[in-house]
């Protein structure tokens, strides 16, 4: 009996010689296709929180005396390069600020970054028409520390 059951396993074995590798080859395109879109979404992550880093950072350079819109926008470049990223938009503004009457109270009271990343031009896998036109924005808004009088030597 035990002859018996050592052939048919053997015969089992010679048919079943080439099914690993059918089935390996039916697997692993959608396996890869799985692994590649894990790192594609982790590295758009990683852009997204990179364009509000910078934001942040460039409104925080901005809104200190003597700072300029320039060097804020040098600054968010300069976080945004740490991915790599192409193409990207930086835009400071400073936003004055008026009382009920519309009277200016104080210039550039807020300061606005805007952090425009366009996706088609920061992919790596997927296809560049798959993200045509769209972009991550990230914005930040931060009252200036742009004081009056006080500090100036012009406090009553």
């Amino acid at each position: 009996m035990g002859k018996k059951m050592l052939r048919k396993s053997k015969i089992r074995n010679k048919a079943r010689k080439g099914a690993s590798a059918v089935e390996f080859a039916m697997i692993a395109p959608a396996f890869l296709f799985v692994v590649f879109c894990s790192i594609e979404f982790a590295r758009m992550s990683m852009m997204r929180n990179l364009a509000q880093t910078a934001a942040y950072e460039g409104s925080r350079l901005a809104m200190m005396e003597g700072a300029t819109p320039a060097a804020a926008e040098e600054e968010a470049a300069r976080i945004l390069a740490r991915l790599g990223t192409r193409g990207a938009d930086v835009d400071v503004v400073f936003e004055p600020e008026f009382d009920a009457n519309g009277d200016l109270i104080e210039a550039k009271a807020w300061v606005t970054t805007v952090v425009q990343i366009p996706v088609s031009d920061n992919t790596w896998i997927f296809p560049r028409m798959m993200f045509d036109g769209s972009t991550m924005t990230s914005e930040t808004r931060l009252r200036s520390e742009r004081y009056r009088g006080f500090f100036d030597g012009q406090a009553n």
